[in-house]
């Protein structure tokens, strides 16, 4: 195993998380709207 200093590994790491971050919450955001959408044109057809 290896290790390293947190200066080494930190950074890297945070930018990857940001990334993930923005990626899932917009999967997210377009699975609510669709969500929304599909409820509203049920509510609309009744």
């Amino acid at each position: 195993m290896k290790f390293y200093k947190a200066d080494e590994y930190q950074i890297s790491c945070e930018v990857l998380y940001r990334e993930y971050e923005l990626k899932i919450a917009a999967l997210l955001a377009d699975d609510y709207r669709e969500k929304k959408s599909a409820f509203i044109e049920r509510v609309l057809r009744q």
